[in-house]
């Protein structure tokens, strides 16, 4: 298994929620996918917006 890179922006650090049953944050941003995207028959195209 590999490790993840904190300063990727598909990565979301979860201990900003909290540890309270119930716990929420609204985030709302988006990102370029990246090339490797997908696997087999499914992708995102490379640039696009997620």
């Amino acid at each position: 298994m590999s490790t993840l890179d904190p300063s990727s922006p598909l990565v979301l650090d979860t201990r900003e929620l909290g540890r309270r049953a119930g716990s929420m944050k609204k985030l709302d941003f988006s990102v370029a996918a990246p090339a490797d995207l997908g696997v087999g028959l499914i992708a995102v195209p490379p640039g696009s917006e997620i």
